[in-house]
């Protein structure tokens, strides 16, 4: 089967440390809601869960259902209004919190943490503690960072996270002594030894030691084992700031040359220069506590510990909002679980004067796609390209976008203008194939394959190219035995993309080998069960095997599962006759 609009932009990859139970605790304690000016229950499509009782029950079942969907802000409206009517519920205090958290409000999570750390007598969260906390680093007031060390180090990382925030409310009273001494408690343990170098080396660095400060970060950035670009970035600024400008050049030219011209370093290294400073500054409290959640949001995201990586990132971004790495992560992460609103506000907060500004609006336009927001989509690339016509990429971005919509013929002129008359490169393949799209869907098929072949040619094996070529060869019943082939080499990559086996099962089908189709086409349906075309696929296959009565299922259910207008015509007439007096009134035609 053909698929269209392959997703282009693919997202990045330990143990789960964050529970639901660390933000939902249940304590009992007088807490003062601190929005009493807001009245009434918001109005959106949540409301109707106010069905289960118009007081404070309604309402919390309403958070309930509004936090379950990811619509955070409606989540947070419906807990504050339950706190108006019940203000001791220590329960949804920590579930308002945790839900302003998630939707990015930092500012109203953190006067909520107050409220509930300064007015009640129960024991918080770890996690409220901590937004508490960071508060105060930022702010300035160290003894109250100190006052609740021992809170932060029952929840998930706090074992760790608990001498950094230590050392730090030290540093920032300039007690060299007591934040060296926190950062020595990190060290007893063996795993994180380089961390708490690292961190030393940055503790001296703010604190203005500077031949001290030199020498150990040297000792970690000559290191074989160096397990992050930060201390290589943080050297050289801390070259840069102390007047040794030409010493920082080189020492970037050899890190360069050491790392094979990393991008990130890279760009750190020409901020740098510029006199900007890094992206994010390593030696100052907050920049180094930021720094912490986003290596461990970067760690827990490579595997199977999203929402946790999805808290540390938002703690990243509390810490050090100026981090454009810190929103692209986040919103990484919150693709990852489908949470497209979420991840268009994470790359929105990238600022127009980072240097991954262009990047995070590309990425912001694809993730109101991918939610279904292709209106606002839309405009944001026509508002990019209002000042940059001529963009490559944001020509392409809009074409794309025509093309998801099936507007093939404004697509396909934007497509052909970015390719030009020059002769297409190694990276035009998918333009190419985006075009033979178009012009596949448009009828136009001898185009469509010229454009299709030529993709093929520079990209020889790509899955999509296979699959959509040799679907439209088996579909006009040529070439069979090249199109089997091309679609069994694109299967071999993706064993687990149920539209590329579908392609398989179909040209099966339509050899006549319908034992094969019924085998491969099971599997097709079991990937995809909710693809009209594949369940309908799956129906003939049955049928031809003499698998009547579950054909007539698939037939049903392929009609539930929302096919286009044509095939809905064909399934309801299978329904009807069968597929036997559908192919004897065919034969009739033919002859």
């Amino acid at each position: 089967m053909i698929k269209l609009l392959p997703k282009n932009v693919k997202t990045i990859g330990s143990a789960a440390l964050v529970s639901a139970s660390m933000m939902l605790v249940a304590c009992s304690g007088q807490v003062a809601s601190p929005y009493a000016d807001n009245n009434g229950a918001p109005d959106d499509d949540v409301a109707q869960s106010y069905a289960y009782g118009e007081g404070a029950y309604g309402a919390f079942m309403a958070g309930a259902l509004a936090q379950r969907g990811d619509r955070h802000e409606d989540a947070v409206d419906f807990y504050l209004e339950v706190l108006k009517r019940d203000p001791s519920s220590q329960l949804v205090s920590e579930r308002a919190f945790a839900q302003l958290l998630q939707s990015g409000d930092y500012e109203n999570a953190i006067k909520l943490s107050r409220q509930i750390i300064d007015d009640t007598e129960a024991t918080p969260s770890s996690l409220i503690v901590t937004v508490y906390q960071l508060a105060a680093l930022r702010n300035g007031r160290y003894e109250q960072v100190r006052t609740h060390l021992v809170s932060t180090k029952q929840g998930g990382f706090g074992f760790v996270l608990a001498p950094i925030l230590e050392a730090w409310s030290h540093a920032g009273e300039g007690d060299k002594d007591a934040a060296l001494l926190a950062i020595e408690k990190m060290a007893s343990n063996k795993a994180f030894v380089s961390l708490a170098k690292e961190h030393k080396a940055y503790l001296l660095d703010y604190l203005g030691d500077v031949v001290e400060a030199d020498a150990l970060y040297k000792e970690i950035v000559t290191s074989s084992k160096l397990s992050t670009f930060q201390p290589v970035v943080a050297y050289g600024d801390f070259l840069y700031r102390q007047k040794r400008k030409q010493e920082a050049k080189i020492f970037f030219i050899d890190q360069l040359k050491r790392f094979n011209n990393n991008g990130f370093l890279l760009r750190e290294a020409r901020r740098i220069d510029a006199g900007i400073g890094p992206t994010s500054r390593a030696a100052e409290p907050m920049g180094a506590v930021g720094l912490f959640f986003f290596r461990l949001a970067s760690e827990l995201g490579q595997g199977r510990s999203i929402n946790a990586a999805i808290f540390y990132a938002r703690l990243s971004s509390l810490s050090t909002p100026d981090n454009p790495d810190g929103y692209i992560m986040l919103g990484d992460l919150l693709e990852k679980v489908e949470n497209y609103t979420g991840a268009a506000q994470a790359f929105a907060s990238v600022g127009d004067s980072s240097p991954l500004a262009m990047a995070a609006k590309f990425r912001l336009v694809e993730a109101l796609r991918q939610g279904g927001d292709i209106d606002a989509a839309r405009d944001h690339i026509l508002a990019l390209l209002a000042n940059n016509a001529d963009d490559r990429n944001l020509n392409v971005a809009l074409a794309d976008l025509y093309r998801g919509e099936e507007r093939y013929s404004e697509a396909l002129p934007l497509y052909t203008a970015v390719l030009g008359d020059k002769k297409p490169g190694a990276n035009d393949w998918f333009i190419l194939f985006a075009r033979g799209v178009c012009y596949e869907r448009m009828g136009q098929w001898a185009a469509a394959e010229v454009d299709m072949l030529a993709a093929l040619k520079l990209k020889p094996d790509d899955p999509t190219i296979l699959n959509y070529l040799g679907y439209s060869w088996i579909d006009q019943n040529v070439h069979q035995d090249k199109a089997k082939a091309m679609i069994a080499r694109a299967v071999e990559q993706r064993p687990n993309d149920g539209f590329i086996i579908d392609s398989l099962g179909w040209v099966h089908y339509l050899t006549g080998d319908y034992s094969e189709a019924v085998k491969q086409l099971e599997k097709a349906v079991r990937l995809e069960p909710s693809d009209a075309t594949i369940n309908d696929h799956l129906g003939d296959a049955y049928w031809q095997v003499g698998r009547r009565l579950e054909a007539r299922f698939q037939w049903q259910y392929a009609l539930q599962s929302g096919p286009e207008e044509d095939e809905r015509t064909s399934i309801e007439h299978k329904l009807s006759y069968g597929l036997d007096i559908e192919q004897e009134s065919a034969s009739e035609q033919d002859s």
